[in-house]
């Protein structure tokens, strides 16, 4: 079996029901591989079939009119709409006939499949470098057959390949987008290696060189972070909590021990002291984390001004205060004489 067939039959045993990770399923007619495609007659589906030339020349025709056909070109059958191919010396093809599931995809999957079969572009001339290129040539098996790839990296490559057809025939030109980097990836960046180079001195600029930024723009970035609490942080937190909380709940019961003890109340006092040690761990992850922060930034030790500062209690809080006596109070006409 030569290398075409052989792909042909991989495809359309491994994929021939495509789910993708957005919300889009697609059931797939067929895959085929056709080193010499000459001449077809005049003909029409109720399914999408797109192609994609590797080798060769040829001309498509669709409502009258003829689109050249060379290596590199990508060309759409729409449903309802009748067609043909033709080649003197033969092409070598690769396409799918293919259609969305619209009672288990999402509406704006579908919607966007609808719009592709009513507008856009017909053929699209490339020169392999677009990623849908890309991708059909990463579904082609290799003659050394090494790098093949696995059901569920075939799969996955189908699914992008299928999802990446409205965009390159659509007829409108796509705005330029522009990617800032967050703060928030180089403050997790800068964690992951903090935590894993523990055993040794940190610095503002090892820390920095690392990331490739400047010391003043890492140095810049935290503050705008620091009052974000993480997640893991604060579950770590909680669930080292967890055990004291029912201990605290096991002692107050054993405390009073003539009063009857139910599973209703144990989980009810439990509850009450998870809710007081949740706030407390979700205050000391954020002073956790700022500590972590700036000592990783500076390169120091623990200080005992990074730990959470209880304030010390008034002398005065929790005495009574007991207002003077009428005879030990000063006699306002003794004072004046």
């Amino acid at each position: 079996m030569d290398i075409a067939n052989e792909t042909q039959a991989l495809l359309n045993e491994q994929a021939a029901k495509v789910v993708t990770g957005n919300g889009a399923e697609f059931k797939v007619h067929y895959w085929d591989v056709v080193p010499r495609h000459y001449n077809n007659p005049v003909h029409k589906h109720s399914f999408f079939e797109i192609c994609y030339v590797l080798e060769g020349e040829g001309e498509y025709s669709e409502n009258g009119i003829d689109y050249p056909l060379r290596a590199g070109t990508h060309f759409c059958s729409r449903p309802g709409i009748e067609h043909q191919i033709r080649s003197q010396d033969g092409m070598y093809l690769i396409y799918v006939a293919f259609e969305p599931d619209e009672r288990s995809s999402r509406r704006e999957a579908v919607e966007t499949f609808r719009s592709l079969a009513s507008s856009g572009e017909t053929c699209v001339y490339d020169d392999g470098s677009l990623p849908s290129s890309l991708l059909w040539k990463s579904l082609m098996l290799r003659e050394d057959g090494r790098n093949r790839l696995s059901p569920n990296a075939l799969q996955a490559a189908a699914g992008a390949l299928l999802l990446s057809f409205p965009s390159l025939f659509s007829s409108e030109t796509p705005a330029p987008s522009r990617f800032t980097g967050s703060a928030d990836v180089l403050l997790r960046q800068a964690k992951l290696y903090i935590r894993d180079n523990l055993s040794r001195d940190l610095s503002l600029r090892e820390i920095s060189a690392y990331l490739n930024v400047s010391e003043r723009h890492l140095y810049v970035c935290f503050p705008e972070a620091l009052g974000k609490i993480s997640r893991i942080t604060f579950a770590a937190s909680a669930f080292a909590g967890l055990r004291s909380c029912w201990r605290k709940a096991i002692w107050r019961l054993r405390k009073s021990p003539k009063r009857p003890v139910s599973l209703r109340c144990t989980t009810s006092l439990a509850s009450s002291c998870e809710r007081r040690s949740s706030r407390r761990a979700t205050s000391d992850a954020s002073t956790a984390e700022r500590s972590m922060i700036r000592l990783s930034l500076c390169g120091t030790k623990a200080k005992e001004s990074d730990k959470p500062v209880v304030p010390s209690p008034h002398p005065s809080a929790g005495k009574r205060l007991v207002p003077a006596s009428p005879a030990r109070q000063a006699d306002p006409v003794r004072t004046a004489s």
